[in-house]
């Protein structure tokens, strides 16, 4: 079996695996002891769209050195598709 991903819902890695089900353990987590097929687990549509949204969004605002010089139009679309607390997290990390 391949190295599982942290729990979707808490990050957790407190996971129990039993008869081909993974359950996070993490007793203050919304999805705990719930069982989701082991070959399942890793997958998160959602999170590896977003994930080659900011790869994306991020290729394209290199060459125009980020906040504040992409063009207008531009920024709006990345920001209606990923949203304004994203690209700020990702303008944030970039000035690092």
């Amino acid at each position: 079996m391949t190295k599982l991903k942290p729990c979707p819902f808490c990050g957790g890695t407190n996971l129990d695996i039993d008869g081909g089900y993974v359950a996070c353990m993490n007793k203050k987590c919304g999805a705990y002891d719930c069982g989701v097929i082991d070959t399942a687990w890793n997958t998160r549509p959602a999170e590896e769209r977003m994930e080659r949204a900011l790869e994306v969004a991020l290729n394209y605002m290199q060459p125009f050195g980020g906040k504040g010089t992409t063009p207008y139009a531009e920024y709006k679309k990345i920001e209606s598709i990923l949203g304004k607390e994203t690209i700020a997290t990702i303008l944030e990390s970039s000035d690092k």
